[in-house]
């Protein structure tokens, strides 16, 4: 069963069913349907937490932090042409189609107690113009 509060009803082909109303990552008190939406809305320096496994591409482009909080996350995490500084922790990669995280121009990123499984070309790719990467229980 799902509570009322975190459903909705949906009307879809002439029937009405009850959905889940799934938020997968929060900043702070605020929760997001998507972790693009999450990183659209965060502010520099902020914590997105996720809440649920995840199944997504997104891209970094500010100062961040993103905290998997031990959940499964199927997708890639890219950031490109950016001097952003970000940290990755606590994320479980699997299934990513290419490098689970893949950084072309961030000022810094730091990755720290993450997994991955079965990612196509490997855990991270760093180019030259990623100024320090730092990686720590991975």
């Amino acid at each position: 069963s799902t509570d009322v509060e975190d459903s909705y009803v949906a009307y879809k082909n002439g029937v009405y069913s009850v959905e889940a109303n799934t938020k997968v990552a929060a900043i702070g008190e605020n929760q997001y349907k998507t972790l693009a939406a999450a990183v659209a809305a965060a502010a520099k320096g902020d914590t997105i937490t996720l809440l649920s496994d995840v199944n997504e591409n997104v891209a970094i482009s500010k100062n961040l932090t993103i905290d998997g909080a031990g959940y499964k996350y199927t997708g890639n995490i890219l950031t490109s042409n950016t001097k952003a500084n970000f940290v990755i922790k606590n994320v479980n990669f699997v299934d990513c189609d290419a490098y689970a995280i893949k950084s072309s121009g961030a000022y810094s990123m730091t990755i720290e107690n993450c997994t991955a499984t079965n990612c196509g070309y490997g855990f991270l790719y760093a180019n030259k113009t990623t100024s320090t990467t730092t990686v720590k229980n991975v």
